[in-house]
This record gives structure tokens, sequence and C-alpha cells, in this order.
């Protein structure tokens, strides 16, 4: 509070190259944090994921990333997956189906997400629609090679 009383005591300041100064600072200080922040994230960056979970029967471990944020704001969002087997290998030529619900107020999407392997265990699902605030459950399925058939439900927690 402090700090911007004295700006604004500098702003009212008769002396322009004062007011000058103080402007430059005021812009600084609001462009700062922007210059400063990390890139938005993109489903293929690093980083941790959001969450992950163990399919029941295969016992794959499925981590997720969302983008363009995470944990994501209610909207349209992106959401990469890792498939990894017990080992840690990634698990390559699954096909998943994903269907985002709403549990707590009993309702889906009507935008069905698609998805695309991207090689190395990732697959890209998008138009995941999370059009509202709340717990969300991307129940997720899970089918290829290897006799894989299995379900995993993905807790997201949108803002």
């Amino acid at each position: 509070m402090k700090n911007r009383r004295s700006l604004f005591a500098a702003l009212s300041s008769s002396s322009s190259s004062r007011r000058a100064a103080a402007c430059a600072v005021a812009v600084a200080l609001a462009v700062a944090p922007l210059a400063c922040s990390s890139a938005e994230a993109t489903p293929g960056s690093d980083g941790a994921p959001l969450t992950t979970v163990t399919s029941p029967q295969s016992h794959l471990r499925v981590a997720i990333h969302t983008s363009p944020e995470q944990p994501p704001s209610r909207g349209t969002i992106t959401v990469r997956y890792v498939i990894t087997n017990s080992s840690g290998a990634p698990v390559d030529g699954l096909t998943l189906s994903v269907a985002p619900d709403m549990p707590a107020m009993g309702h889906g999407t009507p935008v069905v997400p698609k998805v695309a392997a991207a090689g190395g265990g990732e697959y890209i699902a998008t138009d995941v629609n999370l059009f509202m605030a709340g717990r969300w459950e991307l129940r997720t399925t899970l089918r290829g090679g290897a006799g894989v058939s299995d379900e995993v439900v993905v807790p997201v927690d949108v803002r």
C-alpha cells in the first residue's frame, strides 16, 4: 500500500520529469509479471502431471496434463495423456475414448473429445469441454494391443 501511495504522490506532483519517471516505473511494474511468467503450457510440454491414476485391469499408469493451464479453468481444454506400463515403459497402440462427466451435477458434455496418438505413450485429447467449475471426471476407455481393455476415471478440478 505504501508503494502505491508513493507512486500516486509522484504521479500527482507538479514536476513533469518526476511524473514521467513515475509513469515509467508504473509501466515497468505492470509489464514485469508478464515478462517473467513462463510460456503458456502446451499439451506436449514437460512438467508434473495434474494427476496420475492406475488402471484396475491392466495396471497401466495414466498421467494427464491439461492446457492451456493446469489446473484448468472452465472451458474447452486439451488433455495430454501419458500412458506407461508397470515398468515405466511407454504404451503405444492404444485407442482411447474420453467421456467428461460431472457426477455432482448429473451430466456430461454434448461434445465428444477427439483423441489422437502422438507416440511415446502419449495421446492428445482435444475439444474437452469442461464448461462448469467443480469436480469433473474424465472417464477414459483404453483398448488395444496385448489384450488391453480397461477404463480409468481421472478426476479434474476445474476453476
